[in-house]
């Protein structure tokens, strides 16, 4: 039977490479604004992203407010 912790521990080198993803676009777009047709594309993808983060970190907390109700 294989342990989780390398899974675990995968995961969260991945989760920090798209946090360090996110920062560093962010300051792209801040520094260098916008200049081509891509970089409307790619401001899009990353307020997608973000967004979907925060409505997955909403509905966790609803999620514990449920079971903390029960």
């Amino acid at each position: 039977m294989m342990l989780d912790i390398p899974f675990l521990l995968l995961g969260l080198l991945s989760d920090i490479g798209w946090i360090i993803h996110l920062i560093a676009g962010m300051i792209y777009f801040c520094r260098n604004g916008f200049h081509y047709g891509l970089d409307y594309i790619a401001l899009a993808a990353l307020v997608a992203v973000v967004f979907g983060v925060a409505y997955l970190i909403y509905l966790n907390k609803i999620h514990e407010k449920e079971i903390a109700t029960r």
